[in-house]
């Protein structure tokens, strides 16, 4: 290891990154759960001040030295040092050649682009969004261009979130999962196996909804004492470090498992973002490894454990108890049916695990095309009814089904295929958890410890130590593939329907 005065110096320096980008994530919960309105002019001065702050550090002079120098002890350099000068290089060679000033005007953007959005999507009008996500997107496209003017601009900002899959490989995993889907959902489809969901009709009172999705979340292993839940417009998950990961979820009194499920999603986020080594939180090898991989972890414990049935096996008994009259001609097989129902939606937080890729779809191929300038944004709604009906069969019946109901574009375009890449992850690692326990069996016996573990070892300390593939194949045996998604979904709703 290493302990050199330009090792020092270096450490010195992504110490004050981390942090800087950690208060940096308090402010954005803040605006996301409790800011008053008013507060969002001095949300987009703290955040254009941290996030200039970051990227002088990362540009300066003294950072290209101390790199150099680190290249040439190379061979004295331990494996989490040598992640460490990796990833900042990675940073570095991209943020050198972006203007200060784009940077501070993308952050200002991003702020104001949330409270545009949220009260777009409160009206559903798209076009009252339009002029500020149109700015976002403009400074988007600049951005990627100053880091490789002759490159697929989207593929530039894909690789802020997912930076070592290529969007080749991405669209070669659409394909497969669409060759795969897409006849199982034909023959779902001509089932006749019935679903009891009177239960909708019924009211369930938010606030033992919050302690149901509060006492789920704990036993799946979230721990409290370094995080908490709160409610919000659009669920999200906010890690400052392993010490404070919040989640947030949303309710509706008619439909208590939209709770439940952002709360199991979150919480899969939060269990990563507790879960990274505590030990190099101050580096950049301890922050998570991208969003592929942070999607995984909430996907695998939200649909791959949490529809199982051995998870309602464990848990419906709890959830009848907090809702006896809604929920007393209903038993855990009826639930487990209704949990997986796959249903043609046009909202993608509530799609079911067949149909979800396809909204992702929907929104990669919009994204493309108006990072890349082949439509404008005031068309984005037109397209997106088009490619809703022509991938799903239905049409948005306003903006807020449609083009505004997620928040990401207000933070700029690139996240949407990280889930699923997250997905096909989710069930490469599913099946790895097959092989080497009973996970079942630990499922229906509440015994979530054991799971926990084994992510803990081979996912979440691992932070950002290797590159994506690398930390696939270890944990996993295998490269990232759409197989094992496609197997599990078939073994799943081949049950489930009796297909």
């Amino acid at each position: 290891m290493a302990s050199s005065k330009s090792y020092k110096e270096f450490e010195k320096l992504m110490k004050e990154i981390v942090i800087l980008n950690g208060i940096g994530g308090k402010i954005m919960w803040d605006q996301e759960t409790y800011m008053p309105k008013a507060g969002m002019e001095t949300a987009s001065e703290q955040m254009a001040l941290i996030d200039s702050q970051v990227h002088k550090i990362i540009t300066s002079r003294k950072m290209g030295r101390l790199i150099e120098e680190l290249e040439r002890e190379y061979k004295n350099l331990d494996e989490y040092q040598r992640a460490n000068l990796r990833e900042m290089k990675w940073r570095r060679e991209r943020d050198i050649k972006v203007p200060p000033k784009l940077i501070k005007e993308m952050s200002k953007a991003s702020v104001k682009g949330y409270e545009v959005w949220k009260k777009a999507k409160k009206r559903s009008d798209f076009s009252y969004f339009e002029p500020q996500l149109k700015k976002i997107i403009d400074l988007d496209i600049k951005y990627a261009k100053y880091i490789d003017p002759d490159r697929n601009s989207y593929e530039v900002l894909i690789e802020d979130y997912e930076p070592f899959i290529g969007i080749r490989e991405i669209k070669k995993i659409f394909a497969d999962l669409g060759r795969g889907i897409v006849p199982l959902l034909k023959k779902i489809e001509e089932s006749d196996v019935d679903f009891k969901k009177d239960f909708l009709k019924r009211k369930y009172s938010k606030e033992k909804q919050f302690e149901f999705c509060k006492y789920i979340v704990r036993e799946m292993g979230y721990d409290f004492g370094r995080g908490r839940l709160d409610e919000t417009v659009h669920p999200f998950t906010m890690g400052i470090s392993p010490f404070d990961v919040r989640i947030t979820i949303e309710f509706d009194e008619h439909d208590p498992t939209k709770s439940i499920f952002s709360a199991i999603h979150e919480g899969g986020h939060g269990i990563y973002g507790q879960g990274l080594p505590k030990d190099h939180m101050f580096e950049l090898v301890g922050l998570s490894r991208s969003l592929g991989v942070h999607e995984s972890q909430s996907r695998l414990y939200e649909n791959n454990i949490g529809r199982s049935k051995e998870f309602w096996e464990h848990f419906f008994p709890k959830l009848k108890k907090t809702f006896p009259k809604q929920l007393r001609r209903y038993d855990v097989e009826d639930f487990h049916k209704i949990v997986n129902e796959v249903k043609r939606t046009p909202i993608r937080i509530y799609a079911d695990e067949l149909t979800y890729n396809l909204h992702i779809l929907v929104r990669f191929e919009i994204e493309n095309e108006v990072i890349n300038k082949k439509i404008e944004v005031r068309e984005i709604p037109e397209l997106w009814s088009e490619k809703m009906e022509e991938y799903l069969g239905i049409k948005p019946k306003n903006d807020r089904e449609g083009a505004l109901q997620d928040v990401h574009w207000s933070n700029g375009m690139g996240y949407f295929p990280t889930y699923t890449i997250g997905s096909v992850l989710a069930a490469q690692i599913f099946e790895k958890l097959r092989d080497v326990m009973h996970i079942e069996d630990k499922i229906r016996n509440g015994e979530f410890q054991g799971v926990k573990r084994w992510l803990n070892e081979n996912i979440h300390q691992k932070g950002s130590l290797y590159e994506t593939g690398e930390l696939i194949k270890r944990a996993t045996g295998k490269k990232l593939s759409a197989k094992d998604f496609l197997k599990y979904v078939k073994r799943k709703y081949g049950e489930i329907y009796g297909i």
